[in-house]
């Protein structure tokens, strides 16, 4: 009688086992090919096609660089981070930048005074115009991906030697 029990309990241990396991799916995500333009050529990214939503602060990473004034070993980490975020975030915020608050709010203002201006006098200084994919870039005349629309945005993209 023992005997039975013991093989009814793993049959019925099986049984649920197998139910469970019946019921446990995983599908993989579905990612789309995404072709980003660059000044180097294109880039590819698979990304998923799920909509849009807002980003939770704990999601967007920030990153201490005051490691960069620091020994290889911290520098080599600073860049290691800063790789995984653009790798896998796509942005990220930086803090302990040593940038004086006067600095950043100088910049603001001559963005904004920049951006006022009118249309003829940005296009002067215009992507089209320049060597290396610096300058003034207007409303919709830039496109991230062939696949997707224009970016409906203004913006100015300078370089440091």
């Amino acid at each position: 009688m023992l005997a039975c029990l013991c093989n009814l309990t793993d049959f019925l241990l099986l049984q649920s086992f197998a139910i469970t396991m019946s019921t446990i799916t995983q599908t993989a995500p579905t990612y789309t090919k995404l072709q980003l333009r660059t000044a180097y050529g294109p880039v590819y990214r698979d990304v998923l096609p799920t909509a849009p939503r807002e980003a939770s602060a704990d999601e967007i990473p920030v990153l201490d660089i005051s490691g960069i004034y620091g020994d290889l070993e911290a520098r080599q980490a600073l860049a290691e981070q800063i790789k995984h975020a653009a790798e896998n975030t796509g942005f990220f915020y930086v803090k302990n930048h040593g940038i004086s608050t006067a600095a950043i709010n100088r910049a603001l203002e001559a963005s904004k005074a920049f951006f006022a201006q009118p249309f003829d006098k940005k296009q002067l200084v215009s992507k089209s115009l320049g060597k290396y994919y610096n300058g003034f870039s207007a409303n919709g005349s830039a496109m991230a991906s062939p696949t997707e629309g224009r970016q409906y945005d203004l913006t100015f993209t300078t370089a440091f030697d």
